[in-house]
């Protein structure tokens, strides 16, 4: 059975198995780089997961040549 990542709300799955932060940067990086760059808006939950989840999303924003800006918890 293939792998579904996305779904109407999003990329989804089990934080470290599914959706790890190399995955969430990669995604970050393709969306970008899709976009022309520019500066980009991360936001986060509440959960546990979130701080790495955003780091890893800041990453893949940059090596694409965007401007990642953290808004923490929105």
């Amino acid at each position: 059975m293939a792998r579904r990542y996305f779904g109407t709300d999003g990329v989804r799955g089990l934080v470290g198995i599914d959706l790890t932060p190399e995955l969430v940067e990669r995604v970050c990086s393709a969306a970008t780089r899709w976009a022309g760059g520019g500066h980009v808006l991360v936001g986060r939950d509440t959960r546990g997961s979130g701080p790495e989840l955003e780091t890893a999303a800041a990453r893949g924003i940059a090596s694409a040549g965007g401007t990642p800006i953290l808004g923490g918890v929105l």
